[in-house]
């Protein structure tokens, strides 16, 4: 498993237990990493990304949260994938500050499970 694979794995886990139909923050995101529209306006597929073929939203917010990660990594190669994990949650951008230590707790817990899996 790339470390790409791995960072999507675990927040999959953290955002939504992997359900690519849940809802949350009142409504504002969605999908199995847990969307806001300003997110994937930033970091979503545009037209040629999508190689003239239908896909799925999970396949889109997926590739949102894969762009993003490339961009974190080339940002700063020694983050740790929590700490970009964190940028997203906190930002949907690369900005390293603050700590929701909940989340933190949440991303340690489900790294942890997909480690075992590995």
């Amino acid at each position: 498993m790339t470390e790409e694979d791995h960072f999507i794995e675990v927040l999959g886990l953290v955002e939504s237990d992997n359900s690519p139909r849940r809802w949350g923050d009142s409504g504002r995101a969605c999908g199995r990493f847990q969307d806001h529209p300003s997110y994937y306006c930033t970091w979503g597929p545009i037209e040629s990304d999508f190689g003239g073929q239908e896909k799925t939203w999970d396949w889109a917010f997926e590739f949102a949260s894969r762009a993003f990660f490339r961009a974190a990594r080339a940002h700063s190669p020694l983050k740790t994938l929590g700490e970009i994990g964190m940028a997203r949650h906190l930002h949907g951008q690369i900005r390293w500050d603050g700590v929701d230590e909940f989340y933190a707790q949440r991303w340690r817990t489900c790294e942890l499970r997909v480690t075992a899996r590995a």
